[in-house]
């Protein structure tokens, strides 16, 4: 558990202290060589420490065992995406260690996470890279090749609220060439320009209507569906048994509590964040982020489901981070400071208490020694 500890403070401070050296090149082009240095190396370091993890999850032995030549079926390694089977092709033919790729795939991941908060949401990056950690890390080094999508589609949202489409598509398209299930950004677009701006009591009624039927509606809507498409409806089916061990690295339980209760704050200051952030698409974001709140816990048992909401519910980053910076700088009224307070130190509980509750950490070094 010592070790664990001391793990997990060295990747948040070191991954804090690089956001804020990231928003400090941004706002000073004249930056020194030194600090952009300093920037990089602190990217290697979270790379390299989370890289370096061993057996994080359900995934991680599949990935081993392609990396280590241990899965002798080509056919498994087809099924990869282009960047991820060419990569891990070429780190086998040329006897470079497994745990490369692992590094590698954790770089790009917070690489592009900073990439989202560049130019207009600099200022929001220390707290962008705070709740990614806090709600993102520990399925991100399991799923690596989704978890890496993921962020370069959050970045290419940047393109999307500013109208640069043809920028947004080429973005797409590189991160389905990790994981195929970023071409949701495609239809995406259709609801890129929708707003929700209607009465805060509703959206509370919408989100609670969800989450006390959602599952209920879903399940009947893949029970109806088992007509048109046996096969991949039986397949959604299966992905809701037995998947304990995918629950609790979503979150489950009192995390729940604490998820949708952070969305209650963001539900009641999203109005005010709209006038205050409007231009740096804070819209898009929210709209997202709604989206996948209604649908977080109707699909939390489903692993294909739960996966297509992750680029849905990826851009709450971005929203929460709006709001936190907003409640720092209208501090001076009570209330403001109280959820800065509360919402800041429940974030660092549910952390630990995560911490404790799974598995100890352990680096490639520890499975040689147990």
């Amino acid at each position: 558990m010592f070790q664990t500890i001391i793990v997990y403070i060295l990747i948040y401070g070191n991954s804090l202290l690089c956001a804020n050296r990231a928003k400090i090149i941004s706002l000073y082009r004249n930056t020194s060589l030194d600090s952009t240095n300093i920037f990089y190396v602190g990217l290697v370091i979270f790379a390299t420490i989370v890289g370096l993890r061993w057996n994080v999850g359900i995934d991680y032995p599949a990935y081993y065992d392609l990396l280590t030549g241990n899965n002798l079926e080509d056919i498994q390694l087809g099924r990869l995406e282009l960047i991820p089977r060419l990569s891990i092709e070429y780190i086998k033919e040329h006897g470079i260690p497994f745990y490369v790729w692992f590094i590698i795939m954790a770089f790009l991941q917070m690489f592009f996470l900073l990439k989202t908060f560049g130019k207009d949401l600099k200022v929001f990056v220390v707290w962008g890279v705070f709740f990614y950690l806090t709600g993102q890390l520990a399925l991100a080094m399991n799923i690596i090749r989704q978890a890496t999508a993921v962020t370069i589609v959050l970045y290419a949202y940047s393109f999307l609220y500013q109208n640069k489409y043809i920028k947004y598509l080429i973005w797409i398209v590189i991160a389905s060439l990790f994981h195929t299930s970023a071409l949701i950004g495609i239809p995406v677009m259709l609801v890129s320009k929708i707003k929700i701006s209607f009465n805060k009591v509703l959206q509370i009624f919408i989100i609670t209507s969800f989450f006390i039927l959602g599952e209920k509606i879903l399940n009947y809507v893949i029970d109806m569906l088992a007509n048109y498409s046996g096969g991949f409806t039986y397949l959604l089916k299966v992905q809701t048994i037995n998947n304990d061990d995918f629950a609790i690295e979503k979150g489950s339980g009192l995390g729940v509590i604490f998820y949708y209760a952070r969305y209650l704050v963001l539900i009641l200051y999203s109005k005010k964040m709209s006038t205050v952030f409007g231009r740096y698409g804070f819209d898009l974001f929210y709209t997202l982020s709604f989206i996948g709140m209604c649908f977080y816990k109707a699909t939390m048992y489903n692993m294909i489901l739960s996966r297509v909401m992750m680029y849905f519910t990826i851009s709450s980053i971005v929203c929460l981070s709006m709001l936190m910076f907003y409640l720092y700088k209208n501090s001076k009224r009570q209330i403001n400071l109280l959820l800065l307070i509360g919402l800041t130190f429940s974030e660092i509980f549910i952390t630990i208490y995560t911490i404790v509750k799974g598995e100890p950490w352990m680096f490639i070094w520890d499975s040689v020694t147990n």
